[in-house]
């Protein structure tokens, strides 16, 4: 693509060249006057789509619908040296760190969906952005142990363009070269997938209708209850449990036994590079709490990290049940926290770590 763009600003040069040249010879009457006057018409018909076309992408780029689909793969490229403190994570995470409004230098590099696998992979490639004593934070919840790694090739198509090859299990030079055509020039999704992207953009950028952003949840009480059973329907449905209080398949616990080793591993990379892992379990709303049971919590999520607590020294930030992050005003649906939530909760936890100064 950049290649046809370079033939397309050499021609328009070339063109521009030529009538120039043109102009000077029919003003000496060696030339008719109109020749240089159609070559004129001629170079800009051809070379008007380039800047056209880059204009429309610069403006692309900066829409709110854009960042809802690329955003998660252009942050990797702003990273800043010396770092302080950055989280990884899937869903959860993406959505509890902002640290726009701190003082404290951080980054928020999770990315959804995204296992525990996916996020020492990150950490491995972008390590080096983190100061030395920097924090690296692991948002975790009770269904995060269920997943070793993403076996469709379709999830690592996103990470073709902030990971290295050799850190993409799946790497293909194919998928790279169109992920990075279509990071760069998002108009080639819009005409490629017109109705998805128009509508996209109607509902992010005119109605604003992400309420990630928003500050207030749209959800009223009965929403919410049903929108945390739903929750729990799909996640029962994607790791084959009946209930949550029956015993783990085998299956499930061997993917609970490989994350936490996989957190041990991690921990000793920190440890050797002079970073400290901590563990967050962030906080959802009273609804969806009290619909996972305690007892399923500590077969999942805390029997996962007991082997790292306790050889390691891994420390652990459990929010889940905090009182001072249950109102459902924080988060825009039963899971995620919105703007005003994730704002909050950023400032306690980096006060718990003692990075802030204060909660003012």
């Amino acid at each position: 693509m950049k290649n046809k763009l370079k033939k397309y600003a050499m021609l328009f040069i070339a063109g521009f060249i030529s009538v120039f040249l043109l102009a000077i010879l029919s003003l000496f009457s060696i030339l008719p006057y109109w020749i240089p006057i159609l070559l004129a018409v001629v170079v800009c018909c051809i070379s008007c789509p380039v800047p056209l076309f880059y204009c429309t992408n610069i403006l692309l780029k900066k829409t709110k619908w854009y960042d809802s689909i690329y955003g998660d793969c252009v942050k990797f490229k702003k990273q800043k040296f010396n770092t302080q403190v950055v989280n990884l994570g899937s869903s959860q995470g993406k959505y509890a760190f902002d640290y726009s409004k701190i003082s404290v230098l951080g980054a928020n590099w999770a990315v959804a969906p995204q296992p525990l696998s996916d996020d020492f992979r990150i950490l491995k490639n972008y390590h080096s952005y983190i100061k030395e004593g920097g924090c690296v934070l692991f948002p975790l919840c009770p269904f995060s142990g269920f997943v070793e790694d993403y076996a469709d090739i379709n999830h690592f198509r996103k990470c073709h363009y902030f990971l290295h090859p050799i850190l993409n299990p799946h790497f293909s030079e194919t998928i790279f070269q169109s992920m990075k055509r279509e990071v760069e020039f998002p108009l080639l999704t819009v005409i490629k997938n017109p109705y998805t992207s128009l509508k996209g953009i109607l509902k992010n950028d005119f109605l604003k209708r992400n309420f990630a952003l928003k500050l207030f949840n749209p959800m009223n009480k009965v929403q919410l209850e049903n929108d945390a059973a739903n929750r729990i329907e799909s996640w029962k449905k994607e790791f084959s449990l009946r209930n949550l209080s029956d015993a783990l398949s085998s299956t499930n616990q061997n993917s609970i036994d490989f994350n936490n080793d996989l957190l041990c591993e991690i921990v000793d990379f920190c440890t050797e590079r002079s970073l400290t892992p901590i563990v967050i379990i962030p906080p959802v709303t009273r609804q969806l709490s009290e619909a996972i049971p305690a007892d399923f919590r500590q077969k999942t999520l805390y029997a996962m990290l007991k082997k790292a607590q306790d050889e390691k020294g891994l420390k652990v930030l459990d929010y889940f049940d905090d009182e001072r992050f249950t109102d459902y005003s924080l988060y825009f649906n039963s899971f995620l926290l919105n703007a005003k939530g994730r704002e909050l909760f950023t400032k306690q936890v980096l006060n718990d770590l003692g990075l802030l100064k204060s909660l003012g």
